[in-house]
């Protein structure tokens, strides 16, 4: 500042008219007020807290109340498990098929000795052989080379009759009928028989017996009458 210009006096720090003293009084008073201000607040902020805590009380308690009636009711379904045995696999069943029982053959019963089983009769020649069985030979059974039951024989030419391929001979009187009592019963073996018509004899065969008769006796050939029965001998 220039040498020339007064210097003013700092002015004082309380407002004119009062003391020193009065302004520290009133920032006192200042201070005492705000305290009780700040006191009413936590006043007020206890109350609420209170509130809250009572409001949390009440409701707490409600909530027990609930859970306590809540928990009259029945409990929670209890969950029971139960071990399944596992299904067998059932086992295919094999299918069978039907089988056909071929029908049964009706048997023929062996016949017992002594049946009749044929009779015809048959014409023969010289130098031929043929079957005495139970059907009537043939012309296909006419053999030249000795098969069957009965052959020919032509000694000093004249015509016999001779068992054949293990059959016997047994001989009847002439004139007389075969039986197969008569023939089953007979002891008179012969190798050989006569052609003159009534000469009889009987042939033993494998299971069969045959009873021959002469009726008739020609140039060429003779008739033959012919019984045949089952034999068991």
């Amino acid at each position: 500042m220039s040498s020339g210009s007064t210097q003013q006096p700092a002015p004082p720090d309380h407002p004119p008219g009062e003391g020193p003293g009065a302004t520290e009084n009133r920032k006192r008073g200042n201070v005492v007020a705000t305290l009780g201000t700040i006191k009413d607040l936590l006043t007020n902020v206890v109350g609420i807290v209170t509130v809250i805590v009572s409001a949390a009380a009440l409701f707490g308690g409600g909530a027990a109340v609930g859970h306590s009636t809540a928990s009259s009711d029945p409990g929670p379904a209890t969950t029971v498990y139960r071990t399944v045995p596992p299904t067998a696999t059932p086992t295919p069943t094999a299918i069978v098929e039907p089988t056909t029982t071929p029908p049964v053959q009706p048997t023929t019963p062996a016949a017992v000795g002594g049946t009749e089983l044929n009779s015809y009769t048959v014409q023969i020649g010289f130098g031929h052989s043929i079957p005495l069985g139970a059907t009537k030979p043939r012309q296909s059974d006419f053999s030249t080379t000795g098969l069957g039951d009965l052959g020919t024989a032509a000694p000093a030419d004249h015509l016999v009759f001779v068992p054949i391929n293990g059959d016997r001979m047994v001989s009847l009187d002439d004139g007389a009928t075969p039986s197969y009592a008569g023939c089953a019963a007979d002891t008179v073996f012969a190798t050989q028989a006569d052609s003159k018509p009534g000469t009889a004899f009987c042939l033993i065969e494998s299971g069969m017996m045959a009873g021959v008769k002469i009726t008739s006796a020609h140039p060429a050939y003779v008739v033959l009458s012919v019984t045949v029965w089952s034999y068991s001998g």
